[in-house]
This record gives C-alpha cells, structure tokens and sequence, in this order.
C-alpha cells in the first residue's frame, strides 16, 4: 500500500510540472528577401498588437531571419521596410502557443527620405552662439593670401571677424 501511493505521488509531481510549462503566448519567425531571393540584412520588421496598438521593432539579422517571442496572442499587423525597397505589409493571427511563419519578400521600389521629427529641441545652444561682425568701411582688407581670422572672448562667448578679399 505504501508502494502505491509513493508512485501516485510521484506520477502527481511530473504531471503537475508538465501542466505549469503551458504556454500562453505566440511567437513570430520569418525570413526576409528580395525578389531574387536574397536575403535582406537590417531590415526593419515592426509588427503591431492591433487590439492595443503596441508596436515592437526589430532589425532582421546577417541571415535576413526575425524572431519576436512572448507575444500576447490576437490580430498583428507585420511590417518590413528596408531603404531602396517596397514596403510589405502583412496581418496574421495568432493563437495561444503558436510559433507563426511571416516570410516577405521585398521588390525594389523608388529610394525615398523621411525626415522625421523626434522632438522639440534647440538649433543652437546659447554658449555655442557665434557672432559674425563684417569689419568697419574705414578697415582696409588683408592683403591677398590666406584670410586671417580674429577672435576674441566676450561675455563667455566667441566673437569672430571674418574678413572677405571680395573687390
């Protein structure tokens, strides 16, 4: 009798743990290319929680390949970009424990810049202010050659005269 429940407390124990190692979350893998098969390097993969609007961004590695894990399963939107290239858009759901395959291939598309504006700052600091004076009319201009320039300090700052050999 004793024999008997050591093995059902046993068989409790492993079959407790396995129930613990249960998975809530999904995973999404893939590969980028180009349309010859390639594979892109440093692309920008961001996939998006559609429920929440949480966005996740990872660069693709040497091999071209993306892994984002622990992801909260629901309705994602995945989209890679690389410079020079379309952009590919892509939506896939996922379930509880999935591991889901969101392969792209890229087409080469017109290379086009986005300045984006990241947040509110100052063009020049106040103690890297330099103030440029043109010299007085009664000044005449160095002779020809290298075009000195004079400084001094004032105030904590720079002043510098720039002198022009223009006629």
């Amino acid at each position: 009798m004793r024999r008997i429940l050591t093995v059902v407390a046993l068989l409790t124990l492993a079959l407790s743990s396995v129930a613990f190692a249960q998975v809530d979350r999904a995973t999404i893998t893939g590969t980028v290319t180009d349309s010859g098969g390639a594979v892109i390097a440093g692309a920008t993969v961001t996939i998006t929680n559609l429920a929440t609007n949480v966005s996740l961004r990872q660069p693709t590695t040497d091999t071209g390949s993306y892994l984002l894990v622990n992801l909260i399963p629901g309705k994602y939107q995945v989209d890679v970009e690389q410079t020079g290239f379309k952009k590919v858009t892509q939506v896939v759901t996922l379930e509880v424990g999935q591991r889901a395959r969101v392969d792209a291939t890229l087409e080469v598309g017109a290379v086009s810049e986005t300045v984006e504006r990241l947040g509110k700052s100052d063009l020049l600091l106040p103690s890297s202010v330099l103030i440029l004076e043109q010299p007085a009319a009664d000044e005449p201009p160095p002779a020809v050659g290298p075009l000195p320039l004079s400084s001094t300090r004032r105030h904590g700052r720079t002043r510098i005269t720039v002198y022009s050999t223009a006629e």
